[in-house]
């Protein structure tokens, strides 16, 4: 049999809370994360004997966008389901491995183990004649129970200091300004009961996050992340889940409070609806909305969704959108693409395509693309309030849908983005890649208000805004970024990971050039040491000069197996200088946490 795989640590994901859709990158982190949970939940399940638990886990791998476990979840269900006694299942997912990665790591046990159990039961492998019957519902078993999370708690606390010179001719003028910036105990709750059989699967999910913020004047932060009871039937395919949850698809844009539902039939086909009222964030009233899509390809190569939603806010229709997502997967070559267009502004919301391509030159070289055009945050009826301290109800009520829709247009920024990487696998201890990004953002015409040019009156010599109006804001310009990164194993110590990485930044108004070199060790069996130096050196068009150094350590040790404690401090220098103001500032940041982790 196969080792189990290595579970990698996982990133911790920011908490903070955003209205617009997650960016590439945060739902790729978000996959990977939720993956390698997963997998060693399923993992500890085969250890237990718990095969219905750790076949769930595993299909739960497999249910999230192509991740850093898809091939080994798709191993491990096949596996998972033989010790269970599906043996006819367990040859189903054998031969979709070799379909979906026939010159994956475990290819050849696979192929040796459908060998023998074509031999041992060749039933196993006879042509259905024929048509199969619908589920027949059995004698359900037994109920079993389980309960995991974790609770972890982390104190923050921040210094600064700031002295800043000004030259009038020849007179320096020094000032100084020190202060704590951050004082704060943040606290993140996961929970997870559950109770399941050969045919129902019912889930609790409770995850919050609290930071107290012990700094005087200023509030202290609480998001719900997910409340929701879940239940699925394994043999007639559906699913329901309500309360607070993640809008992951589907054309839903954040967390909500609601319910959606699910039924799956035929050979990886799937229809869900949705409805809820939004729950991030918002600046003025929070919409509710109601939407369907279809999953299709689930379980082959190629699939995808198709969606379509409609979203209200204060009795008007915010968004009516359609849209979804298509995509290819296999070993050496994966491509998505997404869309999302709303038919009610009639203008393109979002369009993504992302891909890579491995092993092109000798096997070693990876290649990856992306492609990401959007409109940031995402078009509704809402944006005609952006930038503006005229609220949304307000506006509706003195302006026809028709100039929502116009101002809306004109105040969301449209966001561009062209990214192209190569790695390259020199040796079983070093890769080395190069990544280069163009980006910029759209400039926004003035809007609102009356004819002037201006956004503002002056009266007795006094400037007064005017009400509802928005002057226009420069487009970005193109920014572009080139960065060499280099990664090692066992650079300084025989189980280290070390990352080096130099870039060059510039934009319209200044160019950067940055250094950063990370490394992560296991000292002994119980400790872990994170070291990392940042080094950055900005210049202006106007000459201005800035310079940054900011090492930091952390340090985590393992109390038990399901505890750990760990602390990090580290320090920032910077100093900044403009000889258009003729002034000058160094500033020094102090910066520690200490805290721990328990999981259940």
């Amino acid at each position: 049999m196969p080792a189990f795989p290595v579970i990698r640590q996982t990133v911790q994901e920011d908490n903070k809370p955003s209205s617009e859709k997650p960016s590439l990158a945060e739902q790729i982190l978000v996959a990977n994360n939720q993956a390698a949970v997963l997998m060693e939940k399923g993992g500890n399940a085969l250890l237990a004997g718990e095969n219905f638990v750790a076949i769930e886990a595993f299909n739960d791998v497999l249910k999230l966008p192509p991740n850093s476990y898809s091939q080994d979840a798709q191993l491990w269900v096949g596996i998972a389901r033989e010790k269970l006694g599906q043996s006819g299942k367990a040859v189903l997912e054998y031969q979709a491995f070799l379909k979906l990665y026939p010159n994956g790591s475990q290819a050849a046990w696979v192929k040796d183990r459908l060998d023998k159990l074509k031999v041992s039961q060749p039933a196993l492998f006879m042509p259905i004649t024929q048509p199969v019957a619908a589920p027949v519902r059995v004698e359900n078993t037994k109920l079993q129970y389980s309960e995991f999370g974790s609770i972890s708690m982390y104190y923050y606390q921040g210094f600064s200091q700031t002295n800043t010179t000004t030259a009038a001719g020849t007179t320096q003028s020094p000032t100084s300004f020190s202060n704590t910036y951050q004082k704060s105990l943040m606290t993140n709750v996961n929970m997870m009961a559950r109770s399941y059989n050969n045919e129902f699967d019912n889930r609790l999910v409770f995850q919050d996050f609290y930071a107290a913020n012990f700094l005087p004047g200023q509030a202290s932060k609480q998001r719900l992340g997910a409340a929701y009871y879940e239940m699925k039937d394994r043999i007639y395919n559906y699913s329901v889940k309500v309360g607070r949850q993640s809008g992951l698809g589907g054309g839903v844009m954040g967390r909500f409070d609601g319910i959606s539902t699910g039924y799956g039939f035929g050979t990886g086909w799937k229809v869900n609806v949705v409805a809820g009222q939004l729950s991030d964030y918002s600046i003025d009233a929070k919409p509710t909305f109601i939407g369907t899509s279809l999953d299709f390809g689930t379980r082959s190569p190629l699939g995808g969704s198709v969606y379509l939603i409609n979203q209200n806010v204060s009795g008007i229709t915010d968004r009516r959108a359609v849209g979804g997502n298509l995509r290819y997967f296999e070993q050496r070559f994966n491509v998505m693409g997404m869309l999302d267009y709303d038919v009610q502004i009639k203008a393109l919301n979002m369009f993504m395509l992302q891909g890579t391509v491995n092993g092109i030159v000798n096997g070693a070289t990876d290649l990856n693309f992306l492609l990401d055009h959007r409109r940031s945050p995402i078009l509704d009826i809402r944006n005609a309030a952006l930038y503006s301290t005229t609220p949304i109800a307000a506006l509706i009520q003195d302006r026809t849908k028709d100039e929502l829709i116009q101002l809306a247009k004109e105040r969301t920024p449209i966001s561009n983005m062209a990214q192209i990487g190569m790695t390259n696998h020199l040796n079983e201890k070093w890769n080395i890649g190069t990544d280069f990004t163009i980006s910029n953002t759209s400039a926004l015409p003035r809007s609102g208000g009356n004819t002037s040019l201006l956004c503002s009156a002056t009266e007795n010599q006094v400037v007064i805004p005017l009400e509802g109006c928005v002057d226009a804001q420069p487009s970005s310009g193109n920014a572009w970024t080139i960065s060499e990164r280099m990664t090692g194993m066992g650079v300084f110590q025989p189980r280290d990971i070390t990352n080096f990485s130099l870039s060059y930044s510039k934009n319209q108004l200044a160019a950067s050039e940055g250094f950063q070199v990370s490394n992560h060790v296991d000292l002994r069996e119980k400790w872990t040491l994170d070291t990392m130096l940042l080094l950055n050196m900005q210049h202006d068009s106007t000459g201005g000069k800035s310079y940054d150094i900011s090492p930091s350590v952390r340090a985590a040790y393992m109390l038990r197996n399901n505890v750990s404690v760990d602390g990090q401090f580290g320090i920032d220098w910077n100093k900044n200088s403009s000889s258009a103001s003729q002034t000058s500032s160094t500033s020094w940041r102090e910066f520690f946490s200490f805290g721990g982790r328990y999981s259940f």
